[in-house]
């Protein structure tokens, strides 16, 4: 009798271990449906859009100028010297001050030497294009028809094509600034600022993120038109109602709507295809394969194993991945969403305080469990990666509106020196005629800096990203001082909308540059 007990226990604990495997998966994988079930039933009874049908608005009535505009933009080659190697607009040296690109007769970058003929030829060869690229801006209607539920398969071959157009119609508006034809400038530098416009209905985070980028080169070319003389009141009004009506925190607050049923349409495709599965968790690690050399063994031996050696991807993909979605996709995805809860209410505070300094706690607080996730969590979460991404996002929608309200102010102070043939003492001199309210600085919530210095030079800035006032103070922030560095105005302790860089220190610019320095 006491062997045979002896023996239950002894074939219970040979078994246990294959029970265990056996019922291990199949209790998260429970886990994980019933979290689910729950966490979106939460999210529903708190106002989150979980469909496309609850998300998208009824379409804009107009022409739909996105096809055109497409068209138009892809038949400009991208990888001419102009693409490539264009004019400098408003580069930055160390002071802080920038030397104005259209008035340069040429300029080295990486030791070739350009000249406003190349442009000017270019140009000459690619107007029908360009032309059928200002005509398309000017449509009432962009949209791309974006399909927020097909995951991975998602297309994005239209965002290619913006960044180039900008620089093209960039490049124009400099050349007309640099033969004094300011009419045909400005028809080129409302298309750029327009460009925005194109991706503004897509409603996802990557499609924003260009936005920003585009923007921020039409921001050095408003710059260097707002050092041309020539300009009349009416012409500047124009530019000024382009950037009135761009908008980046409400639009990424929307976005990171659509980024929600974006991913739900993500994990839907992960549960019906291991592939899919794999080139979601996998697929960036082609073009950016992760450290890990500090990670422990049994992390590089699933998910973090070096992309491209077979034994380490037939682990990570046919095992891991396989194993992820039976066992933890549904956890996953509540982890997930519980983080898009927690960014969308910032991003609605973020909104509506129009502070980026008002949240950063809160920010940090939501990334937090993420960087000092245990061991276990970091296997069956696989999609965190994203989190940081996330996170960044909503502070570059609040730095681009604070370089919208710069560009804002300082195209209404243009127009008051064009009036009254000076600078205005204070901001408050330019309401109601020049703007309908001083424009925030979206670092800290309060209105953008502006300081008239006696010598009559104006300072206008943001507090920057330590949200310190520092009076404009332009010098680099620590750690930030290599050339690379100088050229990005959010280096600096302040960001200072720059004045023009006198002749010497242009005439030392250019010698930098020839010696490839």
């Amino acid at each position: 009798m006491r062997l045979n007990r002896r023996k239950r226990i002894l074939i219970l604990l040979v078994l246990s271990p294959v029970f265990f495997l056996l019922l291990f998966p199949s209790i998260e994988r429970l886990r994980g449906h019933i979290a689910l079930t729950r966490f979106k039933r939460h999210l529903a009874s708190r106002g989150f859009k979980l469909t496309v049908a609850e998300f998208r608005s009824p379409a804009p009535k107009g022409e739909n100028g996105a096809p055109a505009f497409l068209r138009a933009a892809q038949q400009l080659p991208s990888n001419s010297v102009l693409v490539s190697n264009p004019p400098p607009r408003m580069q930055l040296i160390p002071s802080g001050r920038a030397i104005i690109g259209f008035r340069e007769d040429e300029w080295v970058e990486w030791k070739f030497t350009n000249r406003w003929s190349e442009m000017a030829e270019e140009l000459k060869q690619n107007e029908q294009s360009l032309q059928l690229v200002r005509t398309a801006l000017a449509k009432p209607v962009f949209d791309n028809n974006m399909d927020l539920t097909a995951g991975p398969n998602v297309s994005f071959v239209h965002l290619s094509a913006a960044k180039p157009a900008s620089i093209w119609l960039a490049v124009q508006a400099q050349l007309r600034l640099h033969e004094g034809r300011n009419k045909e400038a400005l028809e080129n530098l409302i298309a750029q600022s327009s460009i925005p416009r194109f991706l503004e209905e897509d409603h996802i985070l990557i499609s924003e993120l260009v936005r920003i980028a585009i923007a921020s080169i039409a921001r050095t070319t408003v710059w260097e038109a707002l050092q041309a003389d020539g300009w009349t009141d009416a012409e500047l009004a124009q530019l000024a109602q382009v950037w009135q009506s761009t908008t980046f925190a409400t639009n990424m607050t929307h976005d990171l709507e659509g980024e929600l049923i974006f991913g739900l349409g993500e994990y839907d495709s992960m549960r019906m295809s291991n592939s899919n599965a794999v080139n979601v968790i996998y697929g960036l690690q082609k073009f950016a394969p992760p450290d890990d050399s500090d990670r422990p063994w049994w992390e590089r031996a699933v998910r973090f194993l070096p992309a491209g050696d077979k034994g380490a991807d037939f682990i990570k993909e046919q095992l891991y991945c396989r194993f992820w979605r039976f066992s933890w996709i549904d956890q996953d995805e509540v982890h997930n969403l519980q983080f898009m809860e927690g960014l969308l209410r910032l991003a609605h505070r973020a909104e509506s305080e129009k502070s980026l300094t008002a949240i950063e706690p809160a920010l940090d607080a939501l990334l937090e469990p993420t960087i000092r996730s245990s061991s276990y969590n970091n296997l069956r979460f696989a999609q965190v990666a994203s989190f940081t991404v996330l996170e960044n996002a909503l502070r570059k929608a609040m730095k681009a509106e604070t370089e919208r309200s710069l560009i804002l102010t300082a195209i209404a102070l243009k127009r008051y020196s064009l009036h009254f043939g000076k600078p205005p003492d204070d901001l408050q001199s330019l309401v109601p005629e020049f703007l309908s309210s001083i424009p925030t600085d979206y670092m800290d919530g309060q209105p953008i800096k502006y300081r008239l210095e006696p010598s009559g030079t104006s300072i206008l800035y943001s507090v920057g990203e330590d949200y310190k006032d520092g009076g404009g103070d332009s010098n680099m922030q620590p750690g930030k001082t290599t050339t690379y560095n100088i050229y990005n105005i959010w280096n600096r302790k302040d960001v200072v909308w720059p004045q023009p860089a006198s002749r010497d220190e242009v005439q030392s610019f250019r010698k930098d540059k020839r010696a490839g320095k």
